[in-house]
């Protein structure tokens, strides 16, 4: 529940690269998500030019799940800004090829992990009512403007 409405929808949205490491425990805590609320989750994973076995894991994951993997393809002008920079092209890339008809977006790191009742905490801040923009684990975004 967002501020007394009922969230239907999450869109878990997923930078990846070379993250085969730490895919698994990721993949462990969507699921505890999926089993835990009575909400639709849909994923989209952003591949980033992964050298390791980063693309076939989440094909396997993706395969009984709402999602899709995109591949940006040749990453070589991103790879030579800062790395805030790139990350910053990248996220908005995904949030683009993510579905816009869900009532929450939800970034996620491949290598950040968060017990499974997060979401009711994330919600706990009546987000509607305080205009809130974006929740994170770690702070709350505040859009200007917002009436």
């Amino acid at each position: 529940m967002d501020s007394g409405s009922r969230v239907n929808d999450i869109s878990v949205i997923v930078l990846a690269r070379n993250n085969a490491t730490y895919l698994p425990k990721l993949f462990n805590m969507l699921q505890a998500l999926e089993q835990n609320y009575e909400v639709r989750l849909s994923f989209t994973f952003l591949e980033n030019g992964s050298h390791d076995q980063t693309p076939e894991l989440i094909k396997n994951f993706l395969q009984e799940r709402e999602g899709v993997l995109a591949h940006i393809g040749n990453t070589k002008l991103l790879d030579g800004q800062p790395r805030t920079v790139k990350m910053a092209n990248l996220r908005n890339k995904a949030k683009d090829i993510s579905p816009r008809n869900s009532d929450w977006h939800m970034l996620i790191d491949t290598d950040i992990y968060f017990e499974s009742n997060i979401l009711e905490k994330m919600f706990a801040h009546n987000p509607s009512e305080k205009l809130v923009g974006m929740l994170c684990a770690y702070g709350i975004e505040i859009w200007p403007g917002k009436t």
